[in-house]
């Protein structure tokens, strides 16, 4: 694998100084806001491109919590920051210095720039690119089939895609929703990411299309062994973390489990902040 990490990782590195680390699989990951120009100087001709979109709605319900939106707003002591949001919405325009943009934030990653954000030729423009330079895009609400068409385009085996959830909602915070009367001004102010999702969900749907004919009962069995794998490696019922992901479910390791297991089972539970370290590390030696 080449992992490509600057030197200094803010949340959307523009890779001016990069450093390549190779490993023996046969993918290569960036961290990285997206920019074809330092893509194709940096990696090999040949390099697969993968990315994956979330409807604009579910993506901003989960984001907003988990990424302490309201602190940042000032409004973290409202009992109803969405719908505190929803109602003063326009007056938002991020900066493209914004830590996480919030809005339009998937078409921000893959290039476009909030002064565009309302620029329907410049969004066109980039959906264009999004499907000429990416061999696949897909699609969170359907992420056992993304799973299994990444697995039948790269030849992994279907052990390679298991997979355990991360960061997943507490049950007490999945109440958070943005209002029904404001999710048509939401998606209005969010155009640019609903044009990207819906162009690039219909692809997808029609990759699926083309699938062989045991497509699907593959996908069945995906889904039978990871629910399988979660219920091996992981203690039961919700865990909340002592740090800033207070919103989401802790992944703790099932002590009764298979020793035979306990290599991979403490894999999947890492997260990504242990990767990014574990990369770095490898930068170092």
């Amino acid at each position: 694998m080449c992992m490509c990490l600057p030197n200094y990782l803010p949340n959307f590195a523009l890779f001016s100084n990069l450093v390549r680390l190779k490993a023996e699989l046969a993918f290569r990951g960036i961290l990285h806001r997206h920019n074809q120009t330092t893509m194709q100087a940096l990696m090999p001709n040949g390099t697969k491109l993968i990315t994956i979109l979330r409807h604009p709605i579910s993506r901003f319900e989960s984001a907003f919590l988990f990424e302490d939106f309201p602190a940042f707003l000032g409004i973290s002591g409202s009992l109803n920051p969405l719908k505190n949001l929803m109602e003063d919405i326009d007056k938002f325009n991020p900066e493209i210095s914004t830590v996480y943009t919030m809005r339009n934030s998937m078409s921000f990653d893959l290039g476009l720039g909030p002064e565009d954000f309302e620029n329907a030729d410049a969004v066109s423009n980039l959906i264009r690119s999004v499907r000429k330079n990416f061999d696949l895009v897909l699609v969170v609400e359907y992420f056992d089939e993304s799973l299994m068409v990444v697995k039948q385009q790269i030849c992994w085996s279907l052990e390679d895609v298991i997979y355990v959830k991360h960061n997943s909602r507490l049950q007490a915070w999945k109440k958070h929703h943005i209002p029904d009367k404001f999710k048509t001004h939401f998606l209005e102010w969010n155009k640019a990411d609903v044009l990207l999702y819906d162009h690039f969900n219909e692809a997808f749907w029609n990759i699926v299309k083309y699938q062989d004919k045991n497509f699907w009962s593959k996908v069945t069995l995906l889904k039978k062994m990871s629910r399988k794998i979660a219920e091996d490696c992981l203690q039961p019922g919700e865990h909340k973390h002592d740090n800033w992901k207070k919103t989401v479910d802790k992944l703790i390791l099932n002590q009764k489990m298979d020793p035979r297991m306990e290599t991979l089972c403490r894999d999947l539970v890492q997260d990504n902040e242990f990767y990014l370290q574990f990369f770095r590390d490898l930068q170092c030696k």
